[in-house]
């Protein structure tokens, strides 16, 4: 991107993560986990957690290598060939997209909790508000946009933190609910707890983010491992917190079966006093609005500077290459990403794309971990000092391959379509520019 002298911080960095990472993905999955295997969902989050965590370290490792903007794409181009560079980057940004869409849907559905007489156009212009905004703050610049998610990621913990401290207390208060609400405490079968992890896991992506504007933060080679391990950290006590006060307040069943269970859990926590409850509720409803939007700010912020990246390399059309001449944005970038993302949404299908989204994105992750390694074994990585030297990267090459299994077959082959219209697209170009 441009040279500008305003960069991104550790506390930006950190921000960007907890505020992509700490939002949409518990909004939408503690339902399908509470679902899935019931109480025994905390062991789900706390595994799916520790591999992300796991996979985030390759990231770190990588970055070291390779300080610069593109993410997973860079590190690719410098471990494979082009055209595994391509895949790979081509997999990031469709997994990016899709995320976008899923965010889009998933702001109508809170939305709606809040305001259940919304028809299908003041949905469509619930949802185009979303990207009109994302779209603006994107196109002020990465400090702008910075400072955007800052505000988002700080006001959205105050109804978390009330939520869970309240539903702490109340357990406390009330143990027998801990009995009645966490017994039995395994439902389902060994199947159904793989799905949950998988599931799970998604809500736990986005700290790849931090990687992509490389080229934007301050030290990137120390600001972005610092910032990975905060933030992942902060977020998995914060999931782990939040399941815990969600199920123990309303039960696994309620939970599974609700739009809005954060928003019922609140109700059930502070029914001492319904006036109170219903303050803190909408704080609480209010507050999953937030966070969804700010999920979109990251995501819109990183996913363009992927597409601008892989448009300078040449891998897409050059016209993504350019850059606003006030503020040096991939403006193109980030006005297509989000305007054909809210026309997709508009045709609903939020679980398919989780799915699909999840096969992607462990795609890039399994990439990444094989570029950590190769860089490990050519001595270039820190990786060679450790403890546990190459070890962090094959854990993650076979998470990465134990998570993609896991996807629904008919979501896995939607996923494997999109990486072949990319892979097949690039193959086509390439044999007109040696024809010519």
């Amino acid at each position: 991107m441009r040279g500008n002298k305003e960069k991104l911080g550790l506390f930006d960095v950190t921000n960007m993560i907890v505020g992509t990472v700490l939002g949409t993905g518990i909004l939408i999955t503690i339902s399908m986990t509470s679902g899935l295997v019931g109480p025994s969902s905390l062991i789900a989050w706390l595994i799916a957690g520790s591999i992300a965590l796991l996979i985030s370290f390759s990231f770190n490792h990588c970055v070291t290598v390779l300080p610069k903007s593109g993410g997973p794409y860079a590190f690719a181009e410098g471990a494979f060939s082009p055209f595994g560079a391509f895949m790979v980057g081509w997999g990031f940004l469709v997994f990016s997209w899709l995320t976008l869409v899923a965010i889009t849907l998933a702001f109508l559905q809170y939305f709606r909790a809040l305001m259940p007489d919304t028809g299908f156009i003041a949905g469509l212009i619930v949802m185009a508000s979303l990207a009109v905004f994302a779209i603006v703050t994107n196109l002020m610049g990465v400090k702008v946009t910075g400072r955007v998610i800052n505000l988002l990621s700080l006001t959205k913990l105050v109804p978390f933190v009330i939520l869970i401290v309240g539903g702490v207390l109340f357990l406390s208060i009330n143990p027998g609910r801990i009995v009645n609400n966490f017994t039995p405490f395994f439902t389902g079968d060994a199947i159904n707890f793989g799905e949950a992890v998988v599931v799970a896991f998604w809500a736990y992506t986005g700290f790849e983010l931090a990687t992509l504007p490389a080229g934007e933060v301050k030290d990137p080679v120390r600001t972005i491992p610092r910032a990975m391990v905060i933030g992942m950290l902060v977020v998995a006590l914060f999931y782990f917190f939040i399941n815990l006060v969600v199920i123990g307040a309303i039960g696994h069943a309620v939970t599974a079966e609700a739009d809005n269970p954060l928003v019922e859990a609140t109700m059930v926590i502070f029914s001492w006093s319904p006036e109170l409850a219903g303050l803190i509720a909408l704080m609480v409803g209010v507050s999953a609005l937030i966070a969804i939007a700010c999920s979109e700010e990251t995501e819109l912020l990183g996913a363009s500077r992927l597409t601008h990246v892989l448009a300078k390399a040449g891998r897409m059309p050059q016209a993504f290459a350019s850059l606003s001449p006030n503020q040096g944005v991939p403006w193109l970038a980030i006005v297509l990403l989000a305007s054909t993302a809210l026309f997709t949404a508009s045709f609903g299908g939020l679980e398919s794309i989780i799915n699909a989204s999840i096969f992607l994105l462990a795609f890039v992750y399994l990439m990444t971990c094989l570029s950590a390694a190769i860089f490990y074994f050519q001595g270039k990585s820190e990786l060679k000092g450790s403890r546990f030297g190459g070890g962090i990267p094959v854990l993650g090459v076979a998470f990465s391959l134990l998570i993609m299994t896991y996807v629904n077959p008919p979501d896995m082959v939607l996923a494997w379509l999109l990486l072949g219209l990319g892979g097949g697209a690039y193959l086509i170009v390439k044999l007109q520019k040696r024809k010519r």
